[in-house]
């Protein structure tokens, strides 16, 4: 699966292509220029960097000002520590956050989907991943 796989959406072929946002963090190296070169050859993406050298602070601005779809994380190592994921989306300042690294041929995704339940069975679907395709996400229910 390619990079451009685990951060885009699936959508329908009636569906419109739209631009979507990413916000590309990472240190001015190799990773993270290939990455965003990447992301530019896909036509529907508008990527906005921020240089990891700078305060994470301005990486949070960063966000807030885009309105990110998504958020990528270039990082030396696979499995640091996952503070900054893990407040991009529990301040709510995105869905989706992925981790890339050169270490492992590893990429990390941290998302989170808010699911309208119909049931006791929704719920039981979302614990037991097998069957989590019967619910159907708030994204979907509101009609974005």
């Amino acid at each position: 699966m390619s990079l451009n796989e685990l951060i885009t959406p699936k959508m329908s072929d009636m569906e419109p292509t739209l631009t979507r946002k990413v916000v590309l963090w990472g240190r001015d190296d190799v990773l993270t220029q290939a990455v965003h070169s990447f992301l530019e050859a896909g036509a529907n993406w508008e990527v906005a960097r921020v240089s990891s050298s700078d305060d994470v602070e301005n990486l949070f601005q960063r966000v807030i000002e885009e309105k990110p779809d998504v958020v990528v994380l270039c990082q030396d190592k696979a499995f640091e520590d996952s503070v900054i994921q893990l407040s991009l989306i529990n301040k709510q300042l995105c869905r989706k956050v992925v981790t890339v690294s050169l270490e492992s041929n590893q990429v990390q995704v941290y998302s989170k989907q808010d699911i309208l339940l119909q049931g006791g069975s929704d719920l039981l679907s979302i614990i037991d991943e097998r069957n989590h395709s019967n619910c159907t996400s708030w994204k979907e229910v509101e009609g974005r």
